[in-house]
């Protein structure tokens, strides 16, 4: 069944989503919403829950752990290989 809830838009075009319509679909602070639009004039929206670092944590599989300067010497060589291949291009 559908139901209808109001909400006001503020004059600087903000409005407030009803406890009800928060508590219902889990919406938290540092939530996105999308709006889907339609030729229809109809408009959806789709909650995208906020993720944290603690949402990813341990998601990645890392094959080996390297002290900090031999990482950052990595990504230095990347970067400038990176660097190099984009510069040729550039020629």
């Amino acid at each position: 069944m559908e139901e209808r809830i109001l909400s006001t838009v503020t004059e600087e075009g903000q409005i407030t989503i009803p406890v009800k319509i928060r508590n219902q679909y889990n919406i938290t602070p540092g939530d996105k919403l999308v709006y889907l639009t339609d030729d229809a004039e109809n408009i959806k929206i789709k909650v995208v829950k906020q993720t944290s670092i603690d949402d990813v944590f341990g998601r990645f599989k890392v094959e080996s752990v390297l002290p900090f300067e031999e990482e950052r010497e990595k990504a230095l060589e990347s970067f400038s290989k990176k660097q190099r291949i984009d510069q040729e291009g550039d020629i």
